[in-house]
């Protein structure tokens, strides 16, 4: 448990860190470029797992009673999300893959009884 806190911390610290570089990189590039399309990608990947990660390094620093890396914590969450929400607008990978999962997700549990079974009225 002594070796996990730390850890988790520095991998909070260092997606906070790519989403940062990731928004140098959307902010000097052109829209519709490839580069782009991957850094508000990887924006957008790394956002929910920057988040989790880091309201636990701050429930860590809190209970430690450092209250300033607690700030600072609580400010990548901030930062983290004004760099999220500025790009969430933009096309990149995940947009539209949740109708897509969620309509492969239904196929998955309608099974092929309800196919079979339009296949043998027609």
């Amino acid at each position: 448990m002594e070796l996990l806190i730390p850890i988790m911390r520095l991998t909070a610290s260092t997606l906070f860190f790519s989403i940062v570089v990731a928004g140098i990189i959307a902010g000097r590039t052109v829209d519709g470029t490839v580069l782009r399309y991957r850094s508000v990608t990887v924006i957008m990947t790394l956002f929910w797992p920057s988040v989790i990660l880091s309201a636990f390094s701050a429930a860590s620093y809190s209970i430690d009673r450092s209250l300033f890396s607690a700030f600072l914590a609580v400010a990548q969450i901030i930062f983290s999300w004004v760099e999220w929400n500025r790009h969430k607008d933009e096309d990149n990978w995940w947009k539209g893959r949740g109708k897509k999962m969620g309509r492969a997700i239904k196929r998955l549990f309608e099974g092929p009884a309800s196919s079979s079974l339009a296949g043998g009225a027609a």
